[in-house]
């Protein structure tokens, strides 16, 4: 993972990411209740990592790769302790060969944060259900409550575990109860606040099974891996034994967060690659049953069959689109490449785009967003003060141009930069009706630049 870390720029989210921990303590935490308090915990920790360790690309993103690397010993200790120590090898290959947990585990975001706070926390219920001691379980408590800090997707897992703790007992106790109350009493704060805002999840899409086919597949390892993948944890899910209680959690982690996200989908869509980061490990975990009980006849087999498939699908990835090819964004550089003239003018439209901008600008004390907030009207475009984007000179010392967000009026060319939405359409509009014409349109994923050219 780490010689990669600087191989590609920073991409919108993690832009954002980058601006806000380069803000001061402060600032930071009034700009999280006002913007961003789902991800509170993984902000606190990254600006602590920062203070010593700088703002670089590597330096943000090496947390990702330190929680990565934990959450697959974690993973690999709850698979061994309920599973078996073959089994747990297969599971652990299989999640460290996963191409989408390799991307989560060198973006600088919060989801390999979670998936090592999802391993912990569930380690804790185990050890919580084998003692029935009010400790164990207020540790569980405080495990969880700081998952829901780190994101409110860990929400699905503790549902997971609270679905379990009532298989595997067949009841809740009064400890149970108590962890129960601490944890909703606690985790209400960054519901509420993540929850407040009206439009807080709109820009996700609605709900569609070729959407949610294509999520299963890119979290599963994507292409036939993936398929393979999930066609083995459905096996292992199918086959897992009833008496043998504590053999179900794994399924039950992966089954629990998949249900409930089905179940909300007509009234919010949750489909988004990297919220079913939750589910990877379990997956992997369910995948490595599965392929356990189809060689049962050749036990000893099972860690170099596994490994190789493992092994297979990292290798077929990367043949065929590389480790991000489930990822929409690109960094600006690598999109422009070619395409952009000296003199050209490049424009911002797009909020994520506007944040990467002020990363790499020389002034990024204004903070994560722009004057007018992320959902500025159309109209309020020209109003913007310019950035520079000095990164853009990575692409191979051609001489590229300053890069402004739209103030561009009387400039001969003009690039607007984003996914293609309305924002983007509406700014085209507006230069359309000052004597613009579109001359060419650049794609990568689902970013898009396009051209226009006055007259």
């Amino acid at each position: 993972m780490v010689i990669r870390l600087d191989a590609q720029g920073l991409t919108g989210d993690e832009g954002f990411t980058a601006q806000m921990v380069k803000l001061p303590w402060a600032r930071m935490v009034s700009d999280l209740g006002r913007i961003d308090y789902n991800m509170s915990a993984h902000y606190l920790a990254l600006k602590a990592w920062t203070e010593v360790f700088g703002t670089s690309e590597v330096a943000l993103r090496i947390p990702s790769v330190l929680f990565a690397l934990g959450a697959l010993v974690l993973w690999h200790k709850l698979a061994k302790s309920v599973l078996s120590s073959r089994v747990a090898i297969v599971a652990t290959a299989f999640l460290a060969l996963n191409p989408f947990f390799i991307e989560v585990g060198l973006t600088a975001r919060p989801y390999a944060m979670l998936v090592f706070w999802g391993a912990l926390a569930t380690l804790a219920l185990v050890r919580a259900l084998d003692s029935q001691t009010r400790r164990n379980w207020l540790w569980y408590a405080v495990a969880a409550v700081v998952g829901l800090h780190v994101h409110l997707m860990a929400a699905l897992v503790i549902a997971a575990h609270a679905a379990f703790a009532l298989f595997y007992q067949r009841r809740f106790n009064r400890y149970n109860l108590e962890a129960m109350a601490l944890i909703v009493a606690l985790g209400i704060v960054p519901t509420v606040m993540f929850l407040a805002p009206a439009d807080t999840l709109s820009w996700i899409g609605p709900f569609s099974l070729p959407r949610a086919a294509v999520v299963a597949l890119d979290v599963a390892g994507g292409g036939i891996f993936g398929a393979v993948v999930v066609a083995l944890a459905l096996f292992g899910i199918v086959r897992r034994p009833l008496k043998r209680r504590m053999r179900w959690l794994p399924s039950l982690l992966l089954v629990t967060p998949v249900l409930l996200i089905l179940a909300l989908a007509p009234l919010q869509s949750l489909f988004v690659d990297f919220y079913f980061s939750v589910i990877i490990a379990p997956l992997a975990e369910a995948a490595a049953f599965g392929l356990a009980w189809v060689m049962k006849q050749w036990e000893t087999l099972l860690v170099p069959v596994g490994l190789v498939v493992a092994g297979l699908g990292l290798a077929f990835s990367l043949a065929t689109g590389g480790i991000s090819s489930h990822q929409g964004w690109r960094d600006l550089p690598s999109m422009l490449a070619g395409s952009v003239m000296k003199g050209d003018v490049i424009a911002f439209p797009n909020p994520y785009y506007r944040i990467v901008a002020e990363y790499y600008s020389p002034d990024p004390s204004a903070g994560p967003y722009p004057p007018g907030g992320p959902t500025m009207p159309t109209a309020a475009w020209g109003s913007l003060r310019p950035y520079q984007l000095d990164r853009l000179t990575r692409t191979g010392g051609q001489a590229l141009p300053e890069v402004y967000l739209p103030q561009t009026l009387g400039h001969e060319r003009i690039w607007l930069v984003g996914l293609g939405n309305s924002t983007e359409q509406g700014v085209g509009q507006d230069l359309e009706a000052n004597g613009y014409r579109l001359a060419d349109i650049v794609t990568s994923g689902n970013s898009e630049a396009v051209l226009y050219v006055a007259g």
